[in-house]
C-alpha cells in the first residue's frame, strides 16, 4: 500500500506530521467523512482536505482563512499536478505548511 507524508491538523491539537495510507478510505477517516479538496498553494501543488459537510455536520472551527473558516479534521498533502493524485509533503512544503497553520490555526 502506498503512504504519504502528510500533515494532520486535528480540531484543537497542534498539526502533527505523519505518514498515512494513500487511500480514500484513510482521507475519509481522519477528517469523519466524505472529503473535499481545497488548495493553499497558488500553484495547486499543495492541498487541504477536508469533510465535504462539516458545516452541515456542525463540526468544530480548526481555521480561520479570512474569508472562510474550515472546520473539523483536515490532511494537508501534496499534489502532483501532472497527475492530479495526491503525493507526499517535501520537506520544504512541511515548513511552509507550518508556517500558514501559524497564522490560520485556532486554538
Amino acid at each position: 500500500m502506498n503512504q504519504i507524508q502528510a500533515v494532520v491538523v486535528k480540531v484543537g491539537e497542534e498539526p502533527q506530521v505523519t505518514m498515512l495510507d494513500n487511500t480514500l478510505e484513510a482521507l475519509q477517516e481522519i477528517v469523519g467523512g466524505y472529503i473535499e479538496t481545497l488548495y493553499i498553494a497558488s500553484d495547486r501543488s499543495v492541498a487541504m482536505i477536508l469533510n465535504e459537510e462539516g458545516k452541515l455536520l456542525d463540526l468544530k472551527p480548526n481555521l480561520d482563512l479570512r474569508r472562510d473558516v474550515i472546520v473539523g479534521n483536515v490532511v494537508i498533502v501534496g499534489v502532483d499536478v501532472e497527475e492530479g493524485e495526491f503525493r507526499s509533503l517535501t520537506e520544504e512544503e512541511v515548513r511552509d505548511v507550518h508556517d500558514y497553520l501559524e497564522v490560520t490555526q485556532i486554538r
